[in-house]
């Protein structure tokens, strides 16, 4: 995502649609949010990851995942690392995979 589009409601908007009741619309969502970099990546933008983390949709789980490795930086806060060691224990197998490569 381009700097100048990342204004506050941009980013407002895309966590409000990590609570949509449709996965795939959580999914993309994350997926915005991952491209996020710099002054984007808010501590709420990082516990809007972290929460979906715990999605009962195993590939919103994976979105999340995906989105926290590749962010680094100030992302990598201790809940962070604790969230993504706790994906290690996943009931679902990509979710594990997912975890280790990040």
């Amino acid at each position: 995502m381009r700097g100048s589009a990342v204004t506050p409601d941009v980013v407002k908007g895309l966590l409000a649609a990590l609570g949509d009741k449709e996965y795939s619309v959580r999914n993309h969502a994350i997926e915005a949010l991952a491209k996020m970099r710099g002054s984007a990546v808010t501590p709420d933008v990082v516990k809007g990851l972290l929460a979906a983390l715990g999605d009962k949709e195993y590939s919103v789980r994976n979105h999340a995942i995906e989105a926290l490795a590749k962010m680094r930086g100030s992302a990598v806060t201790p809940d962070v690392v604790k969230g993504l060691l706790a994906a290690l224990g996943d009931k679902e197998y990509s979710v594990r995979n997912h975890a280790i490569e990040a």
